[in-house]
């Protein structure tokens, strides 16, 4: 089988397969959804008391994940990092809504990978 794309092919992503391919959703929606959902959080920490060590800390692994939005898998890891600290740190509780709503939305755009962070911030 041969494929002609005539003047080339320009894209932010392209994936080349072997065989059948089957995407559900839209995945470019899913990570600008995903930046959006992690932009909502920073300005959520933005207004949470934290010690200024904390708060670098915290917007250090905001962008990390937001790097990491391509791969579900190292997102998550670095949101569940992001997660077990503003726990230690009360920023989930104090934070409440403003804070938990983008991460549990979050936790549901990564998938199967989101499952574990899920745990992390309702358990």
């Amino acid at each position: 089988m041969t494929f002609n794309f005539g003047g080339g092919q320009q894209a932010g992503n392209i994936t080349n397969v072997g065989g059948d391919m089957t995407v559900h959703g839209n995945v470019m929606g899913q990570y600008n959804a995903g930046l959006q959902e992690i932009e909502a959080l920073r300005a959520a920490l933005a207004r949470v008391p934290l010690a200024p060590a904390q708060r670098a800390e915290a917007e250090s692994l905001a962008g990390e994940a937001a790097a990491s939005m391509g791969d579900s898998a190292k997102a998550a890891g670095v949101l569940e990092r992001l997660v077990t600290k503003l726990r230690d740190w009360g920023a989930l509780a104090s934070g409440g809504e403003s804070v938990v709503g983008p991460l549990l939305r979050l936790a549901a755009l990564l998938g199967p990978a989101g499952i574990a962070l899920q745990s992390l911030i309702t358990g």
